[in-house]
């Protein structure tokens, strides 16, 4: 006979495990704050990358008025412009990171949880029967 619970439980594992799984296994191998800062270091260096980059778009934009501040102390403060600009835009997508990359975390850890519980349940069901049907057969 089906039964239409655990029609229900192979149904919700088996399209968990289609869509969800392999981004939430890999999340489940790390430790929380491991997790979190690979992707922080891995943020960090996209953001170098596309500041560098646009650092420069910006110098080629402004050819004219790089080259019109020769002076040592002309090109020491525009030095010092582009990485407290940098600091600052890192420090965004740093802080910015580390709190999605915290909740993505936990919100994947909670749906192993909840795909194991489904596995666990299902194993149940499944053994419940048969420890059912054994004691039978031994009161024969």
């Amino acid at each position: 006979m089906l039964d239409p619970e655990k029609i229900k439980q192979m149904t919700r594992a088996s399209l968990y495990a289609e869509k969800q799984q392999r981004k939430e296994l890999r999340t489940g191998q790390y430790f929380r704050d491991d997790y979190v800062a690979l992707h922080t270091v891995q943020t960090l260096i996209v953001v170098t990358v596309g500041f560098l980059a646009g650092v420069a778009m910006w110098m080629a934009y402004h050819w004219e008025e790089v080259l019109t501040q020769t002076t040592i102390h002309g090109l020491l403060g525009l030095a010092g412009k582009i990485l407290l600009y940098y600091a600052i835009v890192l420090v965004a997508y740093l802080m910015i990171s580390l709190i999605v990359y915290t909740l993505r975390y936990r919100i994947r850890r909670r749906h192993l949880r909840e795909y194991a519980q489904t596995l666990k349940d299902l194993a149940r069901s499944y053994e419940a029967p048969e420890t059912a049907e054994s004691g039978k057969e031994k009161e024969k």
